[in-house]
């Protein structure tokens, strides 16, 4: 696996902070699983699922990155839309990351309605989202976001699931902070073309990104993109997951 940017190196070292307090999590379903790097980090910690993607393209490398697991039967990839998915439970996590800002608000509710409907009891809505509307930048309009969100965003759409949210944290702070500019700067160099897109067609470009330096590193950089060296910021991230000025959210709603 080549080296992950290292806001998804951090987010993912925060989940799997997260699956030891998750007692009967051990089926997951990913929406907008893209290339397969979260459905990896759950599979390499003993959970078995399922990827769902829009991007044809993000779903061979997701095949390709997660091969032996879908061997011997413990994960599968289908290129299709979450909402047309049978409503039939059986998971005890359902997982996006950078998925619901795409959603405008008169379709969200159905949306969440359907991940709620595919959780056993006790099942929970884990997310990573976008946060803090006053860094919106030229990434969320190439990825045709709506929304960034709000603590008091994720407490409302709580509340008209009838769910609890039984944690949420602020993720990739201060780093993402300190890069916020060079990202921008690398995005409007390589990216533009995106912003003429309509915005499915945005949805779909985002699970499948090929940007030098913003989402694909080279394999030598893995000496500084790992766990290891990342570990200082990610004791700032959780020192300071409160901070509002988070760029990105994570939240996990209970089912009950």
């Amino acid at each position: 696996m080549k080296p992950q940017p290292p806001g998804t190196i951090l987010q993912q070292m925060y989940l799997k902070s997260r699956f030891k307090s998750w007692a009967s999590g051990r089926r997951f379903l990913e929406i907008g699983s893209g290339k397969g790097v979260f459905s990896n980090t759950f599979l390499m910690s003993g959970f078995s699922g399922l990827g769902v993607d829009l991007n044809a393209g993000a779903c061979t490398k997701n095949e390709e990155l997660n091969r032996l697991e879908i061997k011997v039967g413990k994960y599968e990839v289908r290129n299709a839309d979450f909402t047309e998915l049978e409503k039939n439970g059986g998971y005890d996590v359902v997982f996006s990351c950078m998925v619901i800002e795409h959603i405008p608000d008169d379709e969200l509710g159905g949306f969440m309605n359907h991940c709620k409907e595919m959780l056993n009891e006790g099942g929970r809505i884990s997310f990573i989202v976008p946060a803090s509307m006053k860094h919106w930048g030229i990434e969320d309009e190439i990825a045709g976001h709506i929304k960034r969100y709000e603590r008091e965003d994720v407490y409302a759409l709580a509340k008209s699931l009838n769910m609890k949210v039984d944690h949420i944290a602020g993720l990739t702070y201060p780093l993402s902070n300190w890069l916020f500019n060079i990202s921008n700067s690398i995005i409007s160099k390589n990216e533009k073309h995106a912003l003429e897109m309509n915005q499915r067609d945005k949805t779909v470009y985002t699970g499948n990104r090929e940007v030098q330096f913003k989402t694909d590193f080279p394999s030598y950089l893995k000496v500084i993109l790992n766990p290891i060296v990342m570990s200082p910021f990610y004791f700032l991230q959780w020192l300071t997951r409160r901070n509002q000025n988070a760029m990105v959210l994570y939240f996990e709603l209970i089912k009950s």
